[in-house]
């Protein structure tokens, strides 16, 4: 394959070039190397032509350095101060700040009449002002922003000047200052301009490149190919066929690469990360001389984490020109926490409080979890038992405060203060823990993002909120790359779109090939209208999706196979949809791409279940088990035994957890609570509708000192609780309703609430065991007593009414477990006759719903004995040496 650098070198060299005064611009770094390579090859030995960017070049014509993103913004903002009638904090400024500036540079870069512009956009507003003062339909958001173009003038004018006062500007600004001083700079210039690969230049570099041909003092060379040059119809080649207008002349090099035999294949692929999945499956099936010679391309650079996890061991040379991006590190997550926590603050304006979640992230990240260790678990548990939702600043640090990296929890006097103590905690970890080579990058580089900003900051004293400094924090983020150490000549290639240009591979796999990736589609980054923006030449979406055009066609061009995989799944703003390119490589294109779909397989080798044999210590936890046997552990047995296992063999409780929000375990304590605060008083009483009457007078009193004790701890209610505790309030607002109703036709008298139980029962093998547990009600309804159990969640009434016939079947299901807490609750009671039922908290209208066996809701001792036979069998399951615990084909959680 001969590649389009090899053209342009080899026609260098027959018109022998002087490349002592040949200068070679192009497009971006990334070619510089390819391009000594491709010389090399050409068996050329004499000196190199001098190799720069266009940036460079500009920078060196216009005599101006390249300001960043954060003095810009701050210089914007000291510009602003200066013209707005009413200028706004620097938060507010932030908020719109980057999107006008990037109008700015594409103004200048446009070479646009920029009087006229500001001018035409002020009469709209004028027009639109006019509409306020009429009242015609204008929103009070509109009206906010009247005058934003004339004080968007203001500042582009005074901007431009405190920059180049400076000797600095944005890149726009350069380019147009550099076609200024561009005749007097060719004229006194020794050498000769050779511009290649260019495709959409700027207004500004075409003016630059027209008084440098006119001067016979340059040449260009296009990477053009017939198959979209000559079809207006195709978006790939408006920019080429624009610059032949311009230079009437045409272009080297024109081809017919892209109409040559070609393997294309489109894969479908659900999901991001599977698109990373079967890229590192096709690479381990290549050959290494095929991985040699391909390139894999990201349209969507956020996939270069996933595509380095994916690549197989066979890849053993790799060059990565794109950089990953600090952003994308986990580490990125830890320092976001720690701006999280203060932003937190600010927003409830609770100075000295810290928002526990906040907390837990810092202590539990991964990278640093051991800095905080011991004290980090103390601090967690506080938080857990005492549900501690807000944690006053002097009571954190007192727990941390042997702890050497407690500094990070401090509140700065000012915002930009915290940008020391970062630096300041950076290097304490480097100091006092062990890490790795990549987190020791991975500090350095967050500590030189930290050091930037606060030299930045110390210029300008905009900061007044943690918001803004967060947001500049973000844009110095989204710059900082972490580049790799690779050969970048040999090996298998990794890069981003921009980056394939003036280069050609013969294998080509490039990712997430959707609409609105690859192209963006309608998504301008401009206040400037649409309409505007055309009538005055400056890029619209429409040219930025020509540009990507041009970027797809001409990889493709001389290219021999080609996979594109794109995203199937719609999920979040993936539409699932794939780029109309590859539509057009179906319907319009000579080639006939192969469409295919990718899912992830499985290997089906045979799995065996989960499965625990009953050692000696097993039995003897088991032992213990016998003797306080409650319902709730059998039940957990039946959903699975190995949860059961952990549960009452090893003893892993559930850790206690801090609730913001009531969960439905809080939800059922504070209803209990509360009915057993309600009832108590009146145990063994009759109760009529007086007591209801009174029982309602107190209630809320009740209410509020259950939640309190339960879930606030004196905090305010908020949120989602405040719809939690509507539904508490509710539910016992029904169960004293229901038994209000029952009280004035029948005699209901409540001997208990929340009664410890225990009662011993002998299996039918002879194995004693002790039942012990909690009933939430026992009362009496006209002579009969019964056993209810509370329930907040749902109820299935179907589970409570058996048949004996059935029993074994029933017994030993996952739904049985409601069957055996109550038939366990009645042969407790040993009443002759005995009631046991479930009382639905979620089910206002629903009554009580009975146990019932064979048709009898009044159950004595001989009609309970079956039900518990087919319990004793159960448990000596459970006791019994020989059956293991094993992991069931269905794990039922609850």
């Amino acid at each position: 394959m001969k590649t389009f650098l090899s053209e342009v070198i080899e026609d260098l060299i027959e018109k022998k070039v002087d490349f002592v005064h040949a200068r070679l611009i192009i497009p971006g770094v990334r070619p510089k190397a390819f391009i000594r390579k491709t010389f090399t090859e050409l068996g050329y030995r004499g000196i190199l032509p001098s190799i720069q960017t266009i940036e460079e070049l500009l920078e060196e014509i216009s005599s101006l350095k390249k300001t960043t993103a954060v003095p810009l913004l701050f210089s914007a903002y000291n510009a602003y101060l200066t013209t707005a009638v009413e200028p706004k904090s620097f938060e507010e400024f932030l908020k719109f700040a980057p999107t006008l500036l990037k109008d700015f540079d594409d103004i200048d870069a446009g070479l646009t009449d920029y009087k006229a512009l500001f001018e035409n956009l002020i009469s709209e507003e004028r027009l639109k002002a006019w509409g306020v003062t009429m009242d015609v339909g204008m929103s009070e958001l509109m009206k906010n922003h009247l005058g934003f173009w004339t004080d968007a003038m203001a500042l582009f004018y005074e901007l431009r000047q405190n920059l180049l006062d400076k000797g600095i500007a944005y890149p726009g600004l350069m380019a147009r200052k550099a076609g200024e001083n561009a005749s007097d700079f060719i004229q006194n210039s020794e050498n000769n301009y050779f511009f290649i690969g260019f495709n959409a230049l700027t207004s500004a570099e075409i003016e630059i490149l027209k008084i440098f041909v006119d001067a016979h003092k340059a040449d260009i060379y296009q990477d053009a190919d017939n198959y979209y040059l000559d079809k207006k119809n195709q978006e790939a080649g408006d920019f080429l066929r624009k610059l032949s207008g311009e230079f009437k002349r045409e272009f080297k090099f024109v081809n017919q690469h892209f109409i040559e035999a070609k393997n294309l294949q489109i894969v479908k692929v659900p999901k991001q990360e599977t698109q990373a999945k079967f890229v590192g499956n096709y690479l381990q099936q290549i050959s290494p001389e095929q991985r040699e010679k391909t390139a894999i391309v990201l349209a969507d650079e956020q996939l270069l984490p996933a595509i380095l996890n994916a690549l197989p061991p066979e890849v053993e040379k790799l060059n990565i020109t794109m950089g990953l991006g600090l952003n994308m590190v986990t580490m990125s997550v830890f320092f976001k926490q720690i701006f999280n926590l203060h932003l937190t603050r600010e927003k409830f304006g609770k100075s000295d409080m810290n928002y526990y979640r906040n907390v837990l992230d810092i202590l539990l990240d991964s990278n640093f979890r051991e800095c905080f260790l011991p004290e980090s678990d103390i601090l967690i548990q506080k938080i857990h038992t005492n549900n501690l939702i807000l944690l006053h600043e002097k009571e954190l640090l007192q727990i941390l405060s042997h702890n050497p990296f407690y500094q990070i929890f401090q509140r700065p006097e000012k915002p930009v203060d915290l940008l020391e103590i970062l630096i300041s905690w950076i290097d304490l970890v480097y100091t006092q823990q062990q890490i790795d080579d990549i987190q020791q990058e991975y500090l350095y580089r967050f500590r030189s993002v930290f050091v930037q900003l606060k030299d930045e900051l110390h210029q300008f004293n905009f900061i007044e909120t943690y918001k803004s400094l967060y947001q500049l924090y973000l844009q110095l983020l989204l710059m900082e790359k972490i580049s790799f150490i690779g050969e970048p000549l040999i090996g298998l290639q990794l890069l981003g779109m921009l980056e394939t240009r003036l280069l050609d591979f013969e294998n080509i796999i490039l990712t997430s090939v959707n609409e609105g990736t690859l192209p963006l589609g309608r998504k301008e980054n401009t206040f400037i209208p649409f309409d505007f923006r055309k009538a005055f030449g400056l890029n619209t979406f429409i040219d930025n999706d020509a540009i990507y055009a041009y970027h797809f066609y001409r990889l493709i061009q001389r290219c021999k196979n080609a996979i594109f995989l794109y995203n199937s799944d719609e999920e979040g703003v993936n539409s699932g949809e794939p780029s109309r390119f590859l539509t057009q490589l179906i319907l319009e294109s000579p080639h006939q791409p192969i469409e295919t779909t990718a899912t992830p397989s499985y290997s089906k080798t045979a799995s065996e279940l989960l499965t625990i044999p009953k050692t000696a210590h097993t039995l003897h936890q088991l032992n213990q088990w016998k003797d306080r046997v409650s319902p709730s552990s059998i039940g957990s047995y039946l959903y699975n035994p190995i949860q059961f296992y952990q549960n009452y063999v090893l003893r892993l409780n559930p850790e206690q957890q801090a609730e913001e929000i009531a969960g439905d375990m809080t939800l059922g304590n504070i209803v209990h609570g509360v009915l057993e605060k309600l009832y108590n008083p009146f145990l063994q009483e009759i109760l009529t509708p007086e007591h209801f009457k009174y029982l309602n007078q107190i209630k809320e009193k009740c209410f509020d000192e259950v939640v309190h004790e339960e879930l606030l701890h004196g905090r305010e209610v908020s949120g989602k609780n405040v719809l939690i505790l509507s539904v508490a309030r509710e539910m016992i607002n029904s169960v004293l309703r229901k038994d209000s109703e029952v009280s004035k036709n029948h005699e209901l008298i409540i001997l208990n609430t929340e009664e410890k139980f225990t009662h011993t029962y002998t299996t039918p093998s002879g194995i004693l065991v002790n039942f012990t547990g909690y009933i939430d009600r026992i009362d009496r309804l006209n002579g009969v007593k019964r056993i209810l159990d509370y329930k907040t969640g749902s109820v299935d009434e179907a589970q409570t009414q058996i048949k004996t016939m059935n029993l074994p079947k029933i017994i030993n299901d996952y739904n049985g477990a409601k069957l055996i807490q109550l038939a366990i609750y009645a042969y407790m009671s040993q009443e002759d006759e005995i009631q046991s039922g479930i009382y639905p908290l979620r089910y206002f209208t629903r009554d009580i719903n009975l146990l019932s066996i064979d048709g009898n809701q009044v159950l004595t001792q001989e009609i309970i004995l079956p039900v518990m036979e087919q319990i004793g069998y159960l448990i000596e399951e459970i006791l019994d040496p020989s059956i293991p615990f094993m992991e069931p084909k269905e794990v039922f959680s609850f």
